[in-house]
């Protein structure tokens, strides 16, 4: 049915919240269980111009309203963008405004209106409880997501082709298969990140032509450089690859292992035609100039997003969820910082997120606004009072003059981009404010581990900079 959005009333007895005098107090419950979230979801509902088709909220009659006891969450945002002082806190009404100068979402909602709450009960349980035995909702884990987005130009896309490449070439080897699990388990983001880089693959021995890995060596040197790589991703921290420079000083580090030109192959080799070392590969299936691939035509990425990939279904790569960093900035040592700021950082991470989820989230913020104030005035890109949203997006803007391109913008430091600019809501910033100055805000895991992967490559950059203007 058809619904205005201003006779629509939000749940007063919403599970999110628990009981709500009235509407003002659910919304606001709602900001509190999830600021970042409902900021994020009304930057989607204004770009979309559409409420998620695939889930209809739920509505009941009572006391002759139409209540929604299912998507409160978008009822929200939708009153919040055509009325952001609703929202007790100024901070976060100022957001809502920004948004709504782009709009303020459709004026009605196609709901299902139940009988009454019981009647309801069963299909809300199953959209909010998990898999329920596979009767709820079964949740994609990464690697299925990026098999329904396949994007080959993208981190995720390449890791894709790297891991059934792999497998094609490997399939019947138990202890490559097993690495190379054991790597993606680890992060497939950082595999992404790493075989997207064409000096590493140029120095394991192998490429990326289209959507297709190719190998230019033997079987025996390729499969002991695979699993030098792979068993590596799988140890080392993820700081250890994120900048070009880590990756370089890592390819250095196992110069030993990396197949050498004894074992070149006359022509590159597909997976599936990789010959054993006692064989000559088929020319015939070489159809293009193995010196261009796709991936050395799009140019490097390096993002920090949460992208992954893995093979199609039937692949010899299982399903399995991605770990999850224990430490704000995992993995990220700064190097050319001053000492006060490397002594911060590496204090934060002794602290566990688990264990203190807003210890972390205010430490998160600290570090960051010290690598960013001190290459702020140092460079001259903004005074050291100026707000933590404005220094990021400054530093951005410094580091990738492209940053408003789509085409071309750096993917490392969309993210930071994204959570900080106020005209895209900025909730990253938004979170971290909350962590230092709500009293009752109280982060979360999840919060605090995305705040941390938007920021970390910026910190990267912004540390291998210093590192060029000593």
């Amino acid at each position: 049915m058809e619904l205005k959005v201003a006779e629509l009333l939000l749940d007063p007895m919403n599970p999110r919240t628990g009981a709500s005098g009235s509407q003002r107090v659910a919304i606001n419950g709602l900001i509190a269980e999830g600021t970042s979230q409902l900021l994020a979801l009304a930057d989607d509902i204004l770009s979309q111009e559409i409420l998620n088709p695939a889930e209809s909220p739920i509505a009941v009659r009572e006391d002759g309203h139409y209540v929604v006891i299912e998507g409160n969450r978008r009822l929200a945002c939708l009153k919040l963008l055509r009325n952001p002082d609703l929202a007790d806190d100024p901070k976060i009404a100022a957001r809502f405004r920004a948004l709504a100068t782009r709009g303020r979402g459709p004026d009605t909602i196609d709901a299902w209106v139940a009988e009454d709450r019981e009647s309801a009960a069963h299909w809300i349980r199953l959209r909010h409880t998990g898999e329920n035995a596979g009767v709820g909702v079964r949740s994609w884990n990464t690697e299925q997501q990026v098999r329904f987005t396949r994007q080959k130009n993208t981190q995720a896309g390449r890791a894709m082709v790297f891991a059934e490449g792999v497998g094609a070439a490997f399939g019947s080897d138990r202890e490559v298969l097993d690495a190379l699990r054991a790597a993606i388990d680890r992060s497939l983001t950082t595999v992404g990140r790493v075989i997207s880089d064409p000096d590493v693959r140029h120095a394991f021995g192998f490429d990326i032509r289209g959507d297709e890995l190719i190998f230019r060596h033997a079987r025996r040197a390729t499969r002991a450089a695979l699993l030098r790589l792979l068993r590596d991703l799988k140890a080392f921290p993820v700081g250890k690859f994120m900048s070009k420079e880590d990756r370089s000083d890592y390819v250095q580090e196992v110069k030993a292992d990396l197949p050498g030109a004894d074992s070149l192959l006359p022509t590159p080799a597909r997976p599936e035609k990789l010959p054993e070392d006692d064989e000559a590969p088929d020319a015939s299936d070489d159809d293009s100039d193995p010196t261009s691939t796709e991936a050395d035509q799009d140019g490097e990425t390096n993002s920090g997003g949460n992208d992954s990939g893995s093979g199609e279904d039937g692949s010899t790569v299982p399903a399995r969820p991605t770990r999850e960093d224990k430490v704000i900035y995992e993995g990220l040592r700064l190097k050319h910082v001053k000492v006060r700021s490397k002594k911060t950082l590496r204090e934060a991470q002794t602290i566990k997120i688990d264990d203190a989820p807003h210890v972390c989230a205010v430490m998160l913020r600290v570090v960051l606004e010290l690598v960013l104030t001190e290459a702020g005035v140092r460079f001259k890109w903004f005074a050291e009072s100026e707000h933590l949203d404005k220094k990021v997006v400054a530093a951005v803007k410094q580091l990738d003059p492209d940053y408003q391109s789509t085409r071309s913008a750096n993917p490392d430091l969309k993210n930071a981009y994204n959570a900080s600019a106020r005209d895209r809501g900025g909730v990253g910033i938004v979170d971290l404010h909350a962590a230092v100055h709500s009293i009752e805000r109280v982060a979360s895991t999840s919060d605090v581990r995305a705040r941390s992967a938007d920021f970390m490559p910026l910190l990267v950059a912004i540390d291998s900079l210093l590192g060029q203007n000593p």
